[in-house]
């Protein structure tokens, strides 16, 4: 009988979770057969201290490089590796924590194609740093396998999570044009700041714009994806329905597992072109997510 292999899948960060969330993972699920860990070569020099320390702690590390700014380079190798560290029966841990939602999905579809066990887990941090944690962001581009199918008689509803860069918001909204916008805002007071933050979202884009705007859980029960399916099942049948994750990580899993429930509706990822070196600091909770075999 063939016993079935355990690998961890994660992404460095330059954040204090990314190394602590990886040795805590080690600790958790003891011995794993792989540890790979992808990166980005733009960001190569920002991550390389937090990979030495991942090196020191696990021998046996691979290291992937990956390409911000080359998303079919990045689709290609994330794919690929997927389906090598998935060959025969296989649980695959992906510490998605500080994992860009693009990849997320890559790897999910990837997992998914393969039918390999898959066990999300994320460590939150202990807070957000700074006064900005991302800008200056960049042309939205629809997600590989993932974009859903469009009636070119039907207008556009985009969904999204929102966060505190509303301007990966409005970059959406000026990309999708779209006649009917639905913006959830994170409820209760999770982190400092963010019922101010929420507050200001709300103003911004439900009395400013004339948008529908819902309260996501992303913390709770499923990481509100019922909340979201339930904006998403209004408009499914009379629009093309595009699904963007600007919120808190952990609706990048209730986003893709809707996606999923309805495979016309498209995810689309708008990266940032600056992230503030101080985004977080220290390991706050941790959230795990069995995504079945396959994701079914």
């Amino acid at each position: 009988m063939t016993s079935k292999r355990r690998v961890l899948v994660a992404f460095a960060g330059w954040e204090d979770r990314f190394a602590s969330g990886v040795k805590k993972n080690l600790f958790q699920f003891g011995d794993l057969d792989n540890v790979c860990v992808f990166y980005f070569l733009e960001f190569s020099s920002m991550t390389e201290a937090s990979r030495r320390t991942v090196k020191k702690h696990c021998d046996s590390v691979e290291f992937v490089e990956l390409r911000a700014e080359d998303p079919v380079y990045s689709w290609r190798v994330s794919v690929k590796k997927v389906q090598q560290l998935a060959d025969g029966p296989v649980d695959l841990l992906v510490d998605f924590s500080t994992m860009p939602r693009e990849i997320v999905w890559y790897i999910l579809w990837a997992a998914h194609q393969v039918r390999a066990n898959v066990k999300c887990l994320y460590y939150s941090p202990a807070e957000y740093g700074g006064d900005w944690l991302s800008r200056d962001p960049h042309a939205p581009r629809m997600v590989f396998k993932l974009s859903g199918v469009a009636d070119p008689s039907r207008s556009t509803a985009l969904l999204v999570t929102a966060g505190y860069d509303t301007q990966r918001v409005w970059r959406l909204v000026n990309w999708c044009e779209p006649d009917r916008l639905m913006v959830g805002i994170q409820e209760g007071e999770r982190f400092k700041r963010n019922t101010d933050i929420m507050r200001s979202a709300e103003e911004e884009f439900g009395k400013k714009l004339g948008c529908s705007v819902f309260k996501v859980n992303a913390f709770g029960d499923r990481f509100g994806e019922d909340d979201i399916a339930q904006q998403v099942d209004g408009v499914v049948r009379t629009h093309n329905v595009v699904l963007a994750s600007m919120g808190p990580k952990l609706t990048a899993l209730s986003l893709y597992r809707v996606q999923r429930r309805y495979e016309n509706v498209g995810l689309v990822y708008a990266p940032a072109g600056q992230y503030n070196h101080e985004y977080s600091r220290g390991i706050g909770d941790f959230y795990s997510c069995c995504m079945g075999d396959g994701d079914d």
